[in-house]
């Protein structure tokens, strides 16, 4: 079998080739989108949404190296729809809290803890329901249970490098916009390691809409959210 020599193929077969290779390079490249503000203090790590042809993945990243420093969500829980992140981080940015958006009314916390190798885990961290702390103090189901509601949760102020004051809260439609409709607990979250330990849990509420918003406010100011 003779060999080929390029050197006797036409420049344009050899142009085309490369703009073959070119074009399959773009195809897997990977595009970043860097999320407002969820830079860490010193604005070294931030969170991003990085796209690649199989994928949208919310990482952490280092705004420097451009290194990614571990995943924000699992590939399923980034299948939700209309994803926006708040996030909160402590003073010295190895501890940060994450509120994500989803959907329409639905949201979700979550805190996390960098490693000796500078990459961030998830912290393993169950936040109350505001529906099972009221039935459990109150010894009766909150009365729109069944309803359907829409989560309202907040993320506080770093108290230490540690702890964290947070809101998980809910909003029913109580129709005339007069009955008691939101029920809130405040708590604070204290990273332990891998584990986050919770104290000072209260419950707020329930609340009429107008109410609602005069506390939360109170609360914001309170807790620099």
């Amino acid at each position: 079998m003779k060999t080929i020599n390029l050197k006797h193929f036409p420049k344009v077969i050899v142009l085309l080739v490369g703009l073959a290779f070119l074009t399959f390079d773009n195809r897997i490249a990977s595009a970043t989108e860097i999320l407002k503000d969820t830079a860490s203090p010193d604005g070294i790590v931030c969170i991003a949404l990085v796209s690649s042809v199989d994928r949208e993945a919310y990482k952490f990243l280092n705004t420097k190296t451009h290194k990614t420093l571990g995943d924000v969500f699992t590939p399923d829980w980034e299948e939700r729809s209309n994803i926006i992140i708040n996030a909160k981080w402590n003073k010295s940015g190895n501890k940060v809290a994450v509120l994500a958006s989803y959907g329409t009314k639905l949201s979700a916390m979550f805190l996390f803890g960098r490693l000796p190798n500078g990459k961030f885990k998830k912290i393993i961290f169950d936040y109350p329901d505001p529906l099972d702390v009221y039935k459990t103090l109150k010894g009766k189901p909150f009365s729109l249970a069944d309803s359907g509601g829409c989560d309202v949760n907040q993320l506080g102020k770093w108290i230490d490098e540690d702890s964290i004051n947070m809101i998980s809260g809910i909003s029913f439609d109580s129709y005339d916009n007069k009955g008691d409709s939101d029920l809130l607990v405040s708590f604070k979250a204290t990273v332990h390691g891998a584990n986050a330990v919770l104290s000072n849990i209260k419950l707020l509420g329930p609340f009429s809409d107008k109410k609602y918003d005069r506390v939360i406010k109170k609360w914001k100011m309170k807790n620099g959210s």
